[in-house]
């Protein structure tokens, strides 16, 4: 038989022991014959280990709660970069809607002088009056429709669809046309047949908006005639987008940091550093894809690439 008991010392104290013995019957008397070892060294470790076990349950209890915790951090600081990001945006869309105003506010202006001088001369017939309001009211409408594209540039998309990207491109370049024109900056728009894109097609838009202001600002600071050179085309099932422009490039030692947050080589308030940092997570983090920058011979070149639709793979001969 074996047992676990515990001896008492003189001095009161209590020490676990076990036991194994066994009852022996010599000359009809009964001896218990056996053994005890002092165990508790062994006690306090198996203590030890349930107290460890009772450590772990109670950090896998919260383990769950802490991660959900840590996430909600997490999608909270994305918010927060994504809301300071878009009000940068939202400023700088402003001054495209004043260039893209400019010209008719001052067709308008010539306009009315023009109703006047015919009024004086006495030139004012029925036929001049509705030639005046059908071209003020073309005016009025070119302004309206401006305030429409860049309302829709800032709808956010809540499902992945597919989308030309080639029109992307091109609905881009409409919002920021006068603003380049007005700092001489031109475009060369080098495209195949049209690419379907899956994916969030107004936040595509926001990083090529992005990109090309970037790009822009370059030119502006280095005081040249610009050019940007868009090239659309697809590569190994991706649809690829690279804007090269020939601004002053990015230092090489801050290359590898411009993709993060709060980074930003302007000064004072003219940059938020969060541009970049949300055009790669739309691209990598959103869209599955991937963008890259490198500075060329005479300035820096972006590639952003993204899937493509099955069908428009079949349409290539490629295989899904």
């Amino acid at each position: 038989m074996t047992k676990i008991g515990a001896l008492f010392s003189k001095i009161g104290e209590i020490t676990p022991y076990y036991y194994s013995g066994l009852r022996m019957k010599i000359d009809d008397e009964e001896y218990l014959v056996g053994m005890g070892i002092d165990i508790t060294e062994r006690m306090r470790a198996e203590e030890s280990l349930k107290e460890r076990q009772r450590e772990i349950e109670e950090l896998n209890a919260t383990l769950e709660r802490r991660l959900q915790e840590e996430l909600e951090k997490s999608r909270q600081k994305d918010v927060i970069m994504m809301h300071q990001s878009r009000l940068a945006a939202m400023g700088e869309m402003i001054g495209l809607i004043a260039h893209q105003w400019r010209q008719p506010l001052n067709a308008l202006n010539l306009l009315l002088f023009n109703i006047k001088d015919f009024f004086e001369e006495k030139k004012l017939t029925e036929t001049t009056i509705e030639n005046f309001i059908d071209n003020g009211v073309k005016m009025i409408m070119k302004m309206s429709t401006t305030i429409d594209d860049f309302r829709n540039f800032f709808k956010p998309c809540r499902e992945q669809e597919e989308f030309s990207i080639n029109k992307i491109i091109k609905d881009t370049l409409s919002l920021v046309a006068a603003s380049f024109k007005y700092n001489n900056i031109s475009v060369i728009v080098n495209e195949m047949e049209e690419i379907i894109g899956v994916g969030f097609p107004n936040e595509y838009s926001q990083v090529i908006l992005n990109i090309l202001n970037n790009a822009k600002d370059a030119i502006v600071n280095k005081g040249i005639a610009g050019e940007i050179i868009i090239d659309v085309f697809y590569e190994n099932k991706f649809a690829v987008v690279k804007i090269k422009d020939n601004g002053e490039g990015i230092p090489k030692d801050i290359l590898n940091k411009i993709f993060e947050p709060y980074f930003t080589t302007r000064s004072g308030e003219e940059g938020t550093g969060l541009g970049l940092y949300l055009s790669k997570v739309i691209i990598e983090e959103h869209m599955n894809g991937y963008i890259n920058v490198q500075n060329t011979d005479d300035g820096t070149e972006f590639k952003i690439t993204t899937p493509i639709t099955h069908g428009n793979l079949m349409d290539k001969g490629l295989s899904i």
